[in-house]
């Protein structure tokens, strides 16, 4: 019994000093990035479609406050605040608008080289089998969102999405959207 709990510590040791995702991955000159943080549904109250990088409190709040409420000016949420260091870190948005039968954009993978960093995006679809009238006005009410926190950077960002029309398809990733390059950060 003891031989057990030793090979467990002993594989649960090795897999974190040698996790290969731990350490940034290159590939063809690029090198992997993953979010820090990740949030995505189908409910946000942001009824046309917007990409968005936040680099400041100030916009992350009205972002958030139109998100959860539908105005960047309403104050009064049911959300504890979430504190994100914008000196080091920055938030980059989806909102889809009204697309319906689409429950969110979870985060698939992204790569950064010299100029850019590229982000790839899901969309999680879904279809109804037998709906009544309600379950497909719901369906069409959806407006799906993503949001996602990274390392600050003042790189161009280029989010692609998943344009495949059948799941058993290997993923057909297309250009969706282009946040430009930002001037270098200065602190005062």
């Amino acid at each position: 019994m003891r031989d057990h709990y030793v090979i467990a510590i002993l594989t649960i040791t090795w897999g974190f000093i040698f996790n290969p995702t731990a350490v940034p991955q290159e590939r063809n000159g690029k090198v992997a990035v993953k979010p820090l943080v990740t949030l995505h549904g189908e409910n946000s109250k942001i009824a046309e479609p917007r990409f968005v990088r936040i680099t400041s409190e100030k916009d992350w709040q009205a972002l958030w406050y139109e998100h959860k409420n539908g105005s960047p000016d309403c104050q009064h949420f049911d959300y504890t605040d979430m504190e994100i260091d914008f000196e080091k870190m920055m938030v980059v948005a989806v909102f889809g608008g009204k697309v319906g039968m689409t429950s969110g954009y979870p985060f698939d993978s992204g790569f950064e080289d010299r100029k850019r960093i590229i982000l790839r995006i899901c969309t999680l679809g879904y279809q109804l089998l037998n709906p009544d009238a309600k379950a497909v006005e719901r369906a069409f009410r959806s407006q799906p969102w993503g949001i996602y926190v990274f390392p600050r950077s003042d790189k161009e960002i280029v989010l692609e999405r998943d344009d495949r029309r059948l799941l058993t398809q290997p993923p057909k990733w297309v250009k969706w959207k282009t946040l430009p390059a930002q001037p270098p950060s200065t602190k005062d």
